[in-house]
């Protein structure tokens, strides 16, 4: 796990110590070493920050260098199965320098070129120069858990693993409002678009091409929609719902033993719920017999979760570790939190805080539970109450959609309904899609709201000009509906908000995440189950995973689902926060502020302004 960036400009010199700033700050990402390269033709600058996990010996600097001084490569992640490709490819080759995954990704390029994209199992973002050709090449993994960002600007490529670098070039670098908007409305801000006017996020599972100074169009080479598409295709090989336990009990194993190949400890945050749970059972059974699990608690006992995960780290006899969050430890840690925002994001305090407490425990390496309920369907309100709200729509015709959205206007105009009624309001102003009734499930402020958040009348417009059915994922008539809303979530929620977050903040703290229930592999045998309904029936959330794993205890899997969530309710209610950033509506910002004390609405309204005031203020 690293940090990349760089710069290629064919016109004129490229500059090392520019992208010596960019390194600079992202240092957090890889402090263990630290590579520059130059090109000859001095057209190109690569650089690499290391976090040594994989060959901890100088052997894994970066960036690594053809013989012929024609390809040069750096690389941030992990590639699972280096070691199966390395006896698949090069079985008696001597020549390797190091026993890491960077150099196997190296020789991989260098003989099958983006072919190779195809067989790797992994987390990764990297670049690749050919000097020759002078072209870059970067690509990101299929499930998009390494960032990668770039930007042309004045007859230059600029790309990093986080925005940072590029403030690092431009302190000033010109916010985007639309982009603000969008964070308004979900949370966190979809992919392509970022924070910044410009700087674009690679798509997950796509290469991009910069030759001859000019950038061509991403290309994919993995898609979750054709992954779906492609099985539905081919008779059904699992023909019972027991097969289906199996093969997820077979397949979730698999995917977590490739997880754990690390010369560092692996250690796992633990929070008590079926996802991270199931993955420490799945640790053990992989043979690793130490285990370091985290989690956090807090002084309020309603929402004190941690004696769950001491159940969990009992049962399988890990090295457990709580910290218990006060008032007072999160107040004073806010300034570290806002100061590691690479982009706005409603998530992301929870790894934050659990990463902090992982780091200074001496791990490098850690697992995490992310995914589980986008891929098990974990969320009722997506995957079963959702659809069937899609469903009785469309029976009930245009007129019968007419209807109630006056119904809601008029509560809306009268005080009747609270202002979250706008979102469904601005769902059948248009095409009753399931994806649109999957966003509005996940709207948070509508574009109306946006427009009064900012003190100026045309930051406020351009917030609120966003077109948000242009972010949302295409979602083909014959996916079924859990099959499409698995993909929603894969695009929208854990694509743009989880992961990002996830990297974000574990990477703050020098701290690789991963996430062996978000992987490509695993959804390609998954996709095999053609009974979708096996997904969604038992008596518990989640079932056919928790059938699959077996050995969680009763009190874990049959507990009503909460997710982290710190005691806001109280925080909030006994702390005034001031707006400092001078770029949003003192008014309007207050009035949220009343009407959540008032009990009208949710403590995440108030959070996100406050997230993106700090953010605006840096």
């Amino acid at each position: 796990m690293c940090g990349i960036a760089g710069i290629v400009h064919l016109k004129e010199l490229a500059d090392d110590p520019r992208v010596q700033r960019m390194l600079d700050a992202i240092r957090h990402r890889g402090p263990d070493d630290q590579g520059l390269w130059r090109s000859s033709s001095k057209k190109a600058v690569l650089g690499h920050c290391r976090l040594s996990i994989l060959d901890l010996s100088s052997s894994g600097h970066q960036p690594i260098i053809s013989s012929d001084g024609n390809t040069i490569l750096v690389f941030n992640g992990e590639i699972y199965n280096y070691r199966e490709l390395k006896e698949k490819h090069f079985p008696n080759d001597v020549n390797f320098r190091s026993t890491g995954d960077s150099e196997l990704l190296f020789r991989m390029w260098e003989r099958f070129g983006e072919d190779c994209l195809s067989e790797l199992r992994g987390m990764f973002a990297f670049a690749v120069w050919d000097d020759r050709a002078e072209t870059l090449t970067l690509a990101r993994d299929p499930c998009g858990i390494k960032p990668l960002y770039y930007s042309q600007i004045e007859g230059e490529l600029i790309f990093a693993s986080e925005l940072k670098a590029f403030k690092a070039l431009n302190p000033k670098w010109p916010v985007d409002y639309e982009s603000m908007g969008l964070f308004l409305k979900w949370g966190s801000i979809p992919s392509p678009k970022t924070a910044y006017q410009g700087i674009h996020a690679l798509p997950s599972g796509s290469l991009l091409r910069y030759r001859n100074g000019r950038l061509q169009a991403p290309e994919t080479f993995w898609n979750y929609t054709d992954v779906l598409l492609e099985a539905s295709k081919k008779s059904p090989s699992i023909l019972s719902r027991q097969d289906a336990v199996e093969w997820v009990r077979e397949t979730t194993l698999e995917s977590v033993r490739a997880h754990l190949v690390s010369d560092e400890p692996v250690g796992a945050f633990l929070s008590g719920g079926i996802d991270s749970s199931a993955i420490v059972s799945l640790m053990r059974a992989a043979g690793q017999n130490s285990i370091g699990t985290f989690c956090m608690g807090f002084e309020d006992e309603d929402l004190n979760e941690s004696h769950h995960a001491q159940v969990v780290a009992d049962q399988f006899e890990t090295q457990h570790v709580c910290r218990v969050l006060t008032k007072d430890a999160f107040l004073s840690s806010l300034d570290g939190f806002f100061t590691s925002l690479d982009q706005p994001t409603l998530d992301g305090l929870n790894t934050y805080t659990v990463s902090q407490f992982a780091h200074e425990q001496g791990y490098k390496v850690v697992t995490s539970g992310i995914g589980g309920d986008e891929l098990f369907g974990g969320y009722r309100r997506d995957f079963i109450d959702l659809p069937k709200l899609h469903s009785r729509l469309n029976m009930a015709g245009a007129p019968g959609r007419y209807m109630l959205r006056k119904g809601i206007q008029a509560g809306l105009r009268t005080g009747a309904l609270p202002a979250h009624w706008a979102r469904v309001d601005a769902y059948l102003d248009g095409k009753p899609d399931l994806n649109r009734c999957l966003d509005m499930g996940r709207g948070i402020y509508s574009s109306s709201e946006v427009e009064k958040v900012f003190s100026d009348a045309s930051s406020g417009a351009q917030a609120a000009s966003y077109c948000a059915d242009q972010y949302l994922p295409e979602l083909p008539s014959n996916l079924n509906a859990r099959d499409s809303v698995s993909r929603f979530l894969l695009s929208r929620y854990l694509g743009s908000q989880l992961l990002r977050d996830s990297d974000n903040f574990s990477m703050a703290f020098s701290l690789e995440l991963r996430t062996p229930l978000v992987d490509s592999v695993l959804y390609e045998q998954l996709a095999h189950i053609r009974n979708q309904e096996w997904y969604l029936q038992g008596e518990i959330g989640k079932s056919l995973l928790v059938d699959a794993i077996g050995d969680l205890p009763h009190s874990i899997t049959h507990r009503k689902k909460c997710g982290f969530t710190p005691p806001f309710g109280t925080w909030l209610q006994t702390n005034s926060f001031e707006l400092q950033s001078g770029l949003l509506s003192e008014d309007y910002f207050q009035s949220v502020v009343t009407q959540y004390k008032g009990g009208r609405i949710p403590w995440s309204r108030v959070w996100m302004l406050i997230v993106l005031d700090r953010f605006l203020r840096c």
